[in-house]
């Protein structure tokens, strides 16, 4: 109800017709507000004499030319209701309502992101908003919407407005932050960079062989095909196998590989057999003369 100093009806519309209120002090008699069901007008200079709530789907309009004073010692509330004109003194805009800028958010630890709560009405009277987390040890926030991933997960940062606890909420999921080994670790399929923190495979390739250690056969020397080797990763993909030597080949007593001369052939180191006989009457001859020159000593000495 609002005391002024004309004619007004209650906020709740009752009454057929208007009521006539005493003036207010130092007022003509002429203002007042007219509340038609939901819809407040204020006419002429008035003075609230009541504190004056105006709820969701409710208005309260100043007409031109008109006033509304607020004392120290009323309240007039906005609370979901729309106030228009010029109001001298403090009016009090509740909060309807909060949202956030993101509602879902994917971090990565170690990452940070910023959070901003925007609350409703705009020019609501109390702007203050408390932050939390449903998992500080997944994901942290301070007072300022400051999120900053800790560990994988997921969890709930929820704003709450000061002023009447409207609440709005972002599901942060944070994503584990891969710290690969410098060092390759392979197998038969491939090779890859271990997560120093949960062993996953990183960086997963097919092994790009090379040869190594090929030796070729010579005349007399084994070879070797060598050994087929990741060259990213030094795994041995395939062993090699030994080649034996290829043995000399001779043209006109000279290998045609190396050049190394052919050796003798054991037939012509060893005599003809019709070649026998001068050699035998040699050696008998030999033999003969030394007989014959050591009987010649044997008399001698006697």
């Amino acid at each position: 109800m609002v005391k002024a100093s004309s004619i007004t009806t209650t906020k709740d519309g009752t009454g057929s017709a208007p009521e006539l209120k005493p003036a207010a002090s130092g007022s003509d008699g002429t203002g007042g507000i007219i509340w038609d069901g939901k819809s407040g007008t204020v006419y002429g200079n008035v003075t609230l004499q009541e504190d004056l709530e105006i709820g969701e789907g409710e208005s309260l309009t100043i007409s031109d030319g008109s006033s509304l004073t607020i004392p120290d010692d009323k309240k007039l509330t906005v609370n979901g209701g729309a106030l228009t004109g010029d109001v001298t003194g403090t009016v009090i805009y509740k909060v309807t309502g909060v949202s956030l800028n993101m509602t879902e958010l994917t971090l990565t630890e170690g990452d940070s992101e910023t959070l901003t709560a925007s609350i409703e009405p705009t020019d609501a009277t109390n702007q203050k908003v408390t932050w939390s987390s449903s998992a500080p040890d997944v994901a942290r926030v301070d007072a300022s919407g400051n999120v900053t991933a800790v560990a994988k997960g997921t969890a709930t940062i929820t704003a709450a407005t000061e002023d009447g606890g409207k609440t709005a909420t972002c599901t942060v999921k944070v994503e584990h932050a891969h710290d690969p080994a410098a060092a390759w670790s392979s197998d038969a399929s491939g090779h890859w960079h271990a997560c120093a923190g949960c062993s996953e495979k990183l960086n997963i390739a097919a092994h790009s062989g090379k040869v190594v250690g090929k030796r070729d056969a010579t005349c007399t020397e084994a070879g070797f095909t060598g050994d087929t080797v990741c060259s990213i990763c030094g795994y041995v993909v395939a062993k090699g196998v030994a080649t034996p030597a290829a043995g000399h080949s001779y043209q006109n007593g000279v290998c045609t590989a190396c050049g190394a001369k052919e050796p003798a052939k054991d037939e012509d180191a060893i005599p003809a057999t019709g070649d026998l006989a001068p050699m035998a009457c040699a050696l008998l001859g030999i033999f003969g003369i030394a007989f014959v020159v050591a009987g010649l000593r044997k008399r001698t000495s006697w």
